[in-house]
């Protein structure tokens, strides 16, 4: 019986490398993309531009916020308060922190095949 096929590359589009390395979901890459071919906007904004409630577009930048996609600035209101407007990575800056986050994955894989290793040989 024939094994699986090892000279097989692994092909990933952008938005799969996207959501795997930086965890996110397709709707979050709406929004930076958005932000990206737009501008920076508030979560209100970005809302009205993409046809949707500002609830989970919220929810959507606070999520690339945390991976380091988009920056969040706090602006201050004339009358008062504050309010925060959302802007996207550069995509040269995205690429670098995506070669950072594969090669983590690297040397967790690498780490993992040790341990292989290691129970193989226990068990044999």
């Amino acid at each position: 019986m024939a094994g699986p096929d090892r000279s097989r590359k692994i092909r990933m589009s952008t938005d799969e490398m996207m959501e795997f390395f930086f965890h996110i979901k397709g709707e979050d890459l709406c929004i930076y993309r958005d932000l990206l071919k737009s501008g920076p906007a508030t979560a209100k904004e970005l809302g009205g531009r993409m046809g949707k409630d500002r609830g989970p577009v919220y929810s959507g930048v606070t999520s690339l916020v945390r991976t380091g996609l988009v920056r969040k600035t706090v602006k201050k209101r004339k009358a008062g308060g504050l309010y925060y407007v959302y802007d996207a990575m550069e995509p040269e800056k995205v690429h670098d922190l995506l070669c950072e986050r594969i090669k983590d994955w690297q040397n967790s894989i690498e780490s993992s095949l040790t341990k292989v290793c290691s129970d193989l040989r226990k068990a044999g």
